[in-house]
């Protein structure tokens, strides 16, 4: 009769709202005084979808925010585990250089022990060769009464 119904869809955010159209045919009294609910309606959804929009691009934002703090962080977990890594081989190196001269000093106080059994060696035999000397004559002497 004097109303028509149209759904309007908003380009933005795909909401559907219903809009009435009112005929005049109708009485005046309608067309003096718009529903204030429909008003309403109309202000309520449109400020839920700006909200609504609102709160995506908000929570897109912290996506996104959070995200490259996760990178950063991974990054600097990335650079702190190669400093580590760096600092473990330069650890390593450094163990075997001490390694290495400890080595060094055991071949050199073994070196040094050899040369000390060397020389108490050679002090054996030369006492040995400072002994008086034993005569033999006795032994050459004949043992029997016939000489």
């Amino acid at each position: 009769m004097g109303k028509s119904i149209k759904k309007k869809v908003n380009a933005t955010n795909g909401f559907v709202f219903k809009i009435k159209k009112i005929n005049s045919k109708t009485s005046s009294k309608k067309n003096a005084s718009p529903n204030p609910i429909g008003f309403l309606k109309k202000i309520t959804i449109s400020k839920i979808a700006k909200i609504t929009k609102q709160t995506l691009v908000n929570n897109y934002e912290n996506f996104i925010e959070k995200q490259k703090n996760k990178k950063l962080e991974e990054i600097e977990n990335a650079k702190i585990k190669r400093a580590e890594r760096i600092q473990l081989e330069i650890l390593k190196e450094e163990r075997a250089h001490q390694q290495k001269l400890i080595d060094q000093e055991d071949v050199r106080l073994e070196n040094q022990r050899i040369k000390l059994n060397i020389e108490k060696q050679q002090q054996k035999i030369e006492e040995q060769k400072v002994k008086e000397p034993v005569s033999y004559t006795h032994l050459t002497l004949p043992t029997t009464p016939y000489v």
